[in-house]
């Protein structure tokens, strides 16, 4: 996304729906749930998308983010301080009923040998927000 965003968008979720649309088998998280090493903690993690704070063998521990959050310049609007081709992306944490919503603004900057240069540029926090349909 950050490469080719008008090829690309990344949008996280639950296992529900590429067991729906079939890009996931079923069978597969059964599997996991049966296997000795099952960990409830991590499954919620990484197939429900549920938050749970730091994991007991991170490689980073969560109070050394939270010290670090503190943009140093933050951009508000554009600040013309890279080339033309420069562009943004958010990138939206949706907070569940009693959580924040967290969008990170990333600042991408396109280089000539082809890589991009991608810097947080900001941080919004929304609390109390309700989403419906």
């Amino acid at each position: 996304m950050i490469t080719q965003p008008e090829k690309a968008i990344i949008m996280g979720g639950t296992w529900r729906i590429p067991v729906l649309v079939k890009l996931l088998d079923k069978n597969f998280l059964q599997d996991l749930k049966n296997d000795g090493t099952f960990n409830e903690a991590s499954f919620d993690r990484e197939y429900e998308s549920k938050w749970s704070g730091t994991v007991e063998d991170a490689f980073f521990r969560g109070e050394v983010f939270d010290r670090n959050r503190k943009l140093q310049k933050p951009e508000y609007e554009n600040s013309g301080r890279s080339s033309r081709q420069a562009y943004y992306i958010l990138s939206v944490d949706v907070g569940r009923k009693g959580c924040d919503t967290v969008v990170c603004v990333f600042k991408v900057t396109p280089q000539s040998q082809g890589t991009s240069i991608k810097s947080l540029v900001n941080i919004y926090t929304m609390q109390d927000e309700h989403f419906e349909d």
